[in-house]
């Protein structure tokens, strides 16, 4: 035991060097995890804004499939017209429900 000023302290065994982890806060860490926060924030903005886009895309793409589809079908249909009218056999690959 150490005697300061008249009082006895009782020394607590000191820490191995290797298990202390020091935490240095100053505000100039706190002002780099607030840029590190909107950082993140305008990230995320870029992320919802690339998302809506994909989402943009993926209808576009969805719209021009279902076109693509109906202009299949409608040709299917009149070429079908077509070989009946000329007393033709209809051939099996124009039967589009054989494919779906």
């Amino acid at each position: 035991m150490d005697v300061i000023d008249g009082r006895k302290l009782t020394l607590i065994p000191s820490l191995p060097k290797s298990t202390i982890h020091p935490v240095n806060f100053s505000f100039s860490s706190l002002r780099t995890f607030q840029e590190s926060t909107g950082e993140l924030q305008r990230a995320n903005q870029q992320l919802q804004n690339v998302e809506a886009l994909l989402q943009a895309c993926n209808r576009h793409v969805l719209k021009e499939m279902l076109n693509t589809f109906a202009l299949s079908l409608f040709f299917c249909e009149k070429y079908e017209q077509y070989m009946v009218r000329t007393g033709r056999n209809v051939p099996r690959n124009c039967d589009i429900w054989a494919h779906a």
